[in-house]
């Protein structure tokens, strides 16, 4: 759950996990079994909340599976080597509640399926829920030989698709309308006109003209009398 959190950060396209628990060779004793599934439940409730609080529950597929099965008759003791056996599968667009693949008419030791020993033959194959994993993966058709290259042994029938497993996804939706062109842009009003160049400063004012000198006499009078100017007629 932690990688699954960080794979936008990997870059990653598709992650595969693998995670196992042993301790299911019960020959001599099936005290354990119970604790066994309990452990199982606990992981299996953690892993998927934590994927739904991520919000990635919808792009994960959880598949159980065992190497063999178990026979159905006790040897004495325990339970001694099977050949068929029972898987599930899970997810966020996972079709759940159904039971895929052909049920035993019957599972009594005289039964058409089952050997000696309680030992049941399989009537679906590995490749049969594989095959649609490894479509919903995106896997090409032309891989197939190379990712299942049993799947060539069955027929048809046991090459299970991804619509079969999973519900389809919701169509994309319509791509958005193109958006409208920008609006021109104003016309650039043309730049103001160059100010006047400054006036050139004043010339300064000429110099004041001296003053006149105080006339010596205040009339004509005293001029002519003060001053001699005047000779008497």
């Amino acid at each position: 759950a932690r990688v699954i959190q960080v794979r936008q950060a990997l870059a990653s396209e598709r992650d595969a996990f693998f995670v196992e628990i042993g301790g299911f060779d019960a020959h001599s004793s099936l005290g354990a079994l119970g604790e066994q599934f309990e452990q199982i439940n606990a992981a299996v409730r953690a892993f998927v909340t934590e994927v739904k609080r991520q919000g990635a529950w919808d792009q994960v597929v959880l598949l159980q599976a065992s190497e063999f099965g178990r026979s159905l008759k006790s040897n004495g003791q325990g339970t001694d080597h099977g050949w068929g056996g029972i898987y599930w599968l899970a997810g966020g667009t996972v079709r759940g509640g159904g039971m895929l693949g052909s049920y035993p008419d019957s599972l009594r030791e005289d039964g058409e399926l089952v050997l000696d020993g309680g030992r049941m033959v399989p009537t679906t194959p590995w490749e049969a829920v594989w095959s649609g994993i490894a479509q919903w993966l995106g896997v090409a058709e032309q891989h197939f030989p190379f990712v299942l290259p049993n799947l060539p042994n069955f027929d048809a029938r046991h090459a299970w698709s991804a619509d079969r497993l999973f519900v389809p996804p919701p169509p994309s939706p319509p791509p958005a309308a193109p958006s409208p062109p920008p609006s021109p842009s104003p016309p650039t009003p043309p730049a103001p006109p160059s100010p006047l160049p400054p006036m050139p400063p004043r010339p300064p004012s000429p110099p004041s003209p001296p003053p006149a000198p105080a006339a010596p006499y205040a009339t004509c009078t005293d001029w002519c009398l003060e001053g001699n100017q005047c000779n008497g007629a």
